[in-house]
């Protein structure tokens, strides 16, 4: 299975909506409001990261949206890397980032 695919079959496990598009290249599509990203997702068993970035973009650039998803049985929280809802962080540092 494509990582795409792995990656938005774990998001849809986990209750969160995801777009069933993909590109040229059979990968899956998130669509926000009006644009195209990328997808990466990182699961750390009681939460996930999830980055959004222009497709292309590498993990060592700060042009990613991440967010921390936590979630139980009766919850999920979405939250942003910084604080911020912006494509200006970077997914190789995800994990020491912090979440509001």
């Amino acid at each position: 299975m494509a990582e795409q695919d792995t990656n938005s079959a774990l998001l849809m496990d986990r209750g969160i909506p995801i777009a069933n598009d993909l590109d040229a290249d059979g990968r899956r599509k998130l669509r926000i409001g009006s644009g195209e990203y990328a997808l990466k997702v990182d699961d750390q068993g009681t939460f996930l990261y999830l980055g959004q970035a222009a497709p292309g973009s590498l993990g060592s650039q700060s042009v990613w949206l991440i967010q921390k998803i936590e979630y139980t049985s009766t919850q999920v929280d979405i939250l942003f890397a910084n604080g911020s809802s912006e494509f200006n962080s970077i997914w190789d540092n995800r994990a020491s980032l912090t979440y509001v």
